[in-house]
This record gives C-alpha cells, sequence and structure tokens, in this order.
C-alpha cells in the first residue's frame, strides 16, 4: 500500500513539473519576419518588439491580406509556452497558433488549417 501510495504521489508531481517545463519565449527570440500561409494565399508579416500594451508587441502587416486568412486583421501578437497569439489592439485574440516543430498552426472554424513560420 506504501508503494502504491509513493508511486501515485510521484506520478502526480511529475505531471505537474512537466506541465510547467514549457518555457514562455521572449519577445526578441519571437520577433522578425514571418510568413502566414493558408491554401492559396500567404501573407508576410513583420513581429515587432514594440510594445502595443504590457503583454502584447506589435505586428505589422498587410491588412487586406490578413482578413483573407483570418477572421479579422491582427495588430498583435505574444508570445505563450505553447504558442503564440495574434491578437487586436486591445490584446483580445484574434487567433492562437499552436507549435507544430517548426511552424505553428491554428485552425479555423471550417477546418481549414492557416501556417505560420519564421523567415530564415
Amino acid at each position: 500500500m506504501k508503494q502504491l501510495i509513493i508511486a501515485t504521489l510521484l506520478s502526480a508531481l511529475s505531471g505537474g513539473c512537466m506541465a510547467s517545463s514549457l518555457r514562455l519565449p521572449s519577445a526578441a527570440e519571437m520577433s522578425g519576419q514571418w510568413v502566414l500561409s493558408g491554401a492559396e494565399q500567404h501573407c508576410d508579416i513583420r513581429l515587432n518588439t514594440d510594445v502595443l500594451d504590457g503583454t502584447t508587441w506589435r505586428l505589422a502587416g498587410d491588412s487586406a491580406c490578413l482578413q483573407k486568412l483570418l477572421p479579422e486583421a491582427p495588430v498583435g501578437w505574444r508570445p505563450t509556452p505553447d504558442g503564440l497569439t495574434l491578437t487586436q489592439q486591445d490584446g483580445s485574440a484574434v487567433a492562437f497558433f499552436s507549435r507544430n516543430r517548426d511552424h505553428y498552426e491554428h485552425k479555423l472554424a471550417d477546418g481549414s488549417v492557416r501556417t505560420l513560420k519564421k523567415k530564415a
């Protein structure tokens, strides 16, 4: 019984450690030129390090192009431990892109996928 309790505690503790081991990338690491892609459309965007508000940085890109790929054109961005969020002026999310190896992905309500990849 004692071994079962210890095993359960170790499992719970290691699970908590795994979840908290994701590192939040800095704005400097994520900033730069990126490409947002859909099936037939690509938009160049720049993730800047100019602060939009306390936790959000400015995004630059062609609004008309971005509106063809996303529900609305984002003006800001912020890193998360497991991805990247593109935001409105007030910091509310336009789209969350989850990390997938060397790029980030967002699935729209219609099932189509948008890809965000940093230019080399």
